[in-house]
């Protein structure tokens, strides 16, 4: 486990002196495993051990101002003499900072999966709230605020976590497997997703979209540009340098592959494609605070027929494309029945709906 004791806990989470680290312990278990060892792989994880019961691990100190984390980018600039910048090498500095964000990450997990049972005991008579004269509990609508804002911390920690080991991947050879896994498809980065639709630079959410993507790379995209090219092109993407050519049709195929798979991911959860979409869900009314609902229904049906519509536009410019350029993608362009009905209408009517 990445923490030891109480006080390494504190050093990322503000903490009650009565809380004690062998009634947390548990959660903060089963947080790491649900949540840090699956976005980290097991490689990764590992290696983040080793790293944190080495001696020469660098533990951050509590306060980080100075340091210049961009959320997003997960890029560390120096900012003056002083700071921890100036004391640790550039490996040092993002080992410790991947040790404090993973920790920072799991304790807010910790609480919020396990918010309910450390907000009771169990006596003779059965679960209790914790209650004294002195102290009262929330209200509900502010344990739920509170719960959501640890869960929403949680998440955010592990988009901060996935990024520094991505900026950084030079220091972290542990986590290569886990982050090329995806290389040679169609799109395989957050950025590159991101630049063609708006998922707030999630890699979580990225991540979500991935079965999707395959999904309309191999049932959609295929029909297109055929099979024989299809796999030439994944062949090619796996590759340093991959043919000029490829290189000049990937906006052609990245643009109906991130709309269409937006769009079915929408399907399946029922949110728009944020951070607080997917993994947050709204009070209805505090007065009803029970009542958990996702994103208003009619706008998530609208932008999901709007995506569905967007990708079918953007595989019929992949199809000019294709003939336009027939003589590099000669099988696609020659392959009629993959856009038109192909019959013989003499004498017959057709309909089309």
């Amino acid at each position: 486990m990445l923490f030891k004791n109480i006080s390494e806990v504190r050093i990322v989470l503000k903490l009650s002196d009565s809380t004690t680290f062998d009634r947390l312990a548990p959660h903060l278990a089963q947080a790491e495993y649900s949540f840090i060892r699956p976005a980290l792989g097991s490689d990764m994880y590992a290696a983040l051990l080793t790293y944190y019961n080495s001696e020469n691990r660098y533990m951050m100190p509590e306060n980080l101002y100075g340091i210049g984390f961009s959320f997003n980018t997960g890029s560390i600039g120096s900012v003056g003499s002083g700071t921890v910048n100036d004391l640790l090498t550039p490996e040092e500095r993002a080992w410790a900072l991947l040790l404090h964000y993973t920790q920072r990450a799991i304790a807010h997990i910790a609480l919020w999966k396990g918010f309910d049972s450390l907000n009771t005991y169990i006596s003779d008579g059965g679960f209790k709230r914790s209650e004294t004269e002195k102290i009262k509990s929330l209200f509900k609508y502010q344990e739920d605020h509170l719960k959501a804002y640890f869960q929403e911390s949680g998440i955010d920690g592990l988009d901060i976590i996935l990024g520094i080991l991505e900026e950084r991947i030079a220091y972290f050879p542990a986590y290569k497997n886990q982050m090329y896994k995806h290389r040679g498809r169609i799109i395989h980065d957050t950025k590159t997703f991101n630049e063609i639709f708006y998922i707030n630079n999630s890699r979580i959410i990225f991540d979500r979209l991935r079965q999707h993507m395959k999904t309309v790379e191999e049932l959609y995209l295929i029909k297109y540009i055929g099979a024989e090219h299809f796999n030439y092109i994944i062949a090619e993407l796996q590759k340093e340098s991959p043919a000029a050519k490829v290189l000049a049709i990937m906006p052609y195929l990245r643009d109906p592959v991130a709309y269409k798979s937006t769009a079915m991911l929408m399907e399946e959860s029922g949110a728009e494609l944020t951070q607080r979409g997917l993994y947050m869900k709204g009070q209805k009314n505090i007065s009803n605070s029970d009542l958990i609902v996702n994103t208003d229904e009619a706008r998530v049906k609208e932008l999901i027929k709007r995506n569905h519509g967007l990708a079918d536009q953007y595989f019929e410019r992949l199809r000019a494309y294709l003939s336009a350029n027939a003589t590099e993608w000669s099988q696609a362009s020659e392959n009629p029945r993959y856009y038109f009905h192909n019959r013989d209408n003499s004498g017959k009517r057709t309909f089309f709906t």
